[in-house]
């Protein structure tokens, strides 16, 4: 039996515990404690030896235990419905906690950012709830932290989310690449299956998207994960895109008898790539996909490639029949904006070439005719 006195919770961890033990004394004299008549005592050495429980393993709902807890949830900046919250929903509700975006007086708070230049918005979340335990993750905070497998592999609450009509998930995590621009391998570490969606996705349904970072790098996984999809009839998405780098011919034929319900996404990140990004272009061909309308490549910019590299992936992918998409990795500059304005348009892209695009400055113009 351990009596706790004081406990201060840092990040879901205990940073000072005050405890008193049972100690193997039973008093001398007139002083006669008689503990040992109620209760084992402990030796020192069994309280010593005993087990670190200052690092909180699992969620812990409330100190209690057993008690009904209010759990508020902060969705800081995601673009599509975040995931993690709704695991964290999905696993408060199956405890009868009362818990979402708009509960009053919380015990818990959990909060999630995504983006690192968002990370500033939860500081003030200790001091509007000053009562609560303060629960802050996701990428754009420490890429370190992981939701308890009693949450990660539960079924998300999609109740949390009322406007979607669609599944999510992940059916693998990592990746098989090393880019220095993403954040994958430094949280996800290699490819590795992960979850199959049937254990997901919720029936009323016909429509799934998949977060997986490089689904390509585990090619008999795609295929097993992509015939249950096609004999459930569900329309997918490739939320994060594909590898067009791994594709072949077998692979291409599956892409265009799935029923995608969204653009289907690539990227051409470096421009030695040429070669590769060309073959799996023409894979895609030959297997009859709609390359102008339904596919599309991210082209990295911003981070180490020059302007005249940039432009010059994008007219490739033009001259090879599918969609640029310029992806700026930080602020783009002047020249970089306007190559994102005239290739994320296509009713501009497939009508004039960068050089006759009516809105460039002429600084722009200048540096283009530098590239002669």
């Amino acid at each position: 039996m351990i009596i706790v006195g004081m406990v201060l919770k840092m990040s879901n961890k205990y940073k000072t515990i005050y405890a008193d033990p049972p100690w193997n004394e039973r008093g001398a004299g007139k002083i006669k404690r008689g503990a040992d008549r109620d209760y084992e005592l402990m030796k020192t050495e069994e309280i010593i030896d005993m087990k670190d429980f200052s690092s909180d393993k699992n969620i812990n709902r409330k100190s209690g235990g057993s008690e009904i807890s209010n759990v508020l949830l902060v969705d800081v900046d995601s673009k599509i419905p975040n995931l993690a919250l709704m695991k964290i929903s999905a696993y408060h509700k199956d405890h009868n906690d009362n818990v979402g975006f708009h509960v009053s007086d919380p015990d818990i708070v959990y909060a999630s950012v995504v983006f690192t230049e968002n990370e500033h918005r939860v500081d003030g979340l200790k001091f509007w709830y000053p009562d609560a335990e303060i629960r802050i993750g996701g990428s754009g905070y420490d890429i370190s932290k992981k939701l308890p497998n009693e949450v990660e592999y539960i079924k998300p609450d999609y109740s949390l989310y009322p406007e979607i009509d669609y599944s999510i998930g992940f059916t693998t995590r990592g990746c098989i690449r090393s880019c220095d621009f993403c954040v994958v391998p430094k949280k996800e570490g290699k490819i590795c299956r992960w979850q199959h969606p049937k254990n997901f996705h919720d029936e009323q349904f016909d429509k799934i998207k998949l977060l997986d970072n490089n689904i390509l790098g585990d090619k008999e996984w795609f295929f097993e994960v992509t015939d249950w999809i096609l004999d459930n009839e569900i329309k997918v998405e490739f939320n994060q895109g594909l590898d067009i780098r791994l594709l072949d011919q077998d692979i291409a034929n599956r892409l265009v008898e799935l029923n995608h319900y969204k653009t289907l996404k690539f990227a051409w990140d470096h421009p030695e790539d040429e070669e590769q990004i060309k073959q799996g272009i023409e894979q895609l061909r030959r297997a009859d996909m709609d390359l102008r309308n339904k596919t599309q490549f991210y082209v990295l910019t911003n981070f180490d490639t020059t302007h005249k590299e940039d432009l010059y992936r994008c007219r490739k992918l033009k001259e090879w029949g599918t969609n640029p998409f310029v992806m700026m990795f930080k602020d783009g500059d002047e020249f970089t904006r306007h190559l994102a304005r005239w290739a994320n348009r296509k009713w501009i892209l497939w009508s004039c070439d960068f050089t006759e695009y009516d809105k460039l400055p002429l600084k722009v113009r200048l540096e283009l005719k530098s590239f002669d």
